[in-house]
């Protein structure tokens, strides 16, 4: 099991410094507030795909979750000055460049999402809200407990 949630670290990782690579920050000294300068704090929107294929947790929840995870992924990415990872890139300084990479993605980002939601008019705790409003046991109510369906 710890090698999956290894692998699977390893796999977001890279996956965000390749989305990270394509558009360099407005600013190389505080690159976080890209975050809140693009689309007025909002993320940009992003075509991605989440394939959640099990049945153990609420679908809706586990998109909630997963959705949270990238967000916070994107927001550290933000974080990585992009001229001292080129500038060590150049004097081929692989350790050096895992450093800048790591302290980024080590960098609790919550409160800055957090903020960014909010400011989007958005919920601060989006599965708490989603539970809050009761969805799930709407659709059991109005579907049946034992109801076959997609998503619930």
């Amino acid at each position: 099991r710890a090698c999956w949630r290894a692998g699977f670290c390893f796999f977001v990782f890279f996956f965000v410094f390749f989305l990270m690579i394509r558009r360099p920050p407005r600013s190389t000294l505080f690159p976080y507030t890209t975050l809140f300068r693009s689309g007025e704090g909002r993320l940009p929107d992003l075509a991605y795909m989440i394939d959640q294929s099990h049945n153990l947790k609420d679908p809706l929840e586990d998109l909630i979750q997963s959705t949270d995870a990238v967000c916070l992924a994107y927001a550290q990415a933000l974080l990585v000055d992009r001229g001292i990872l080129a500038e060590t890139q150049e004097r081929n300084d692989p350790a050096e460049a895992q450093e800048i990479l790591q302290n980024a993605f080590r960098t609790d980002v919550r409160p800055l999402v957090a903020e960014a939601r909010r400011r989007a008019g958005g919920a601060i705790n989006p599965l708490a809200a989603y539970r809050q409003i009761g969805y799930r046991q709407a659709m059991v109510d109005l579907r049946g407990a034992t109801s076959v369906s997609t998503g619930l």
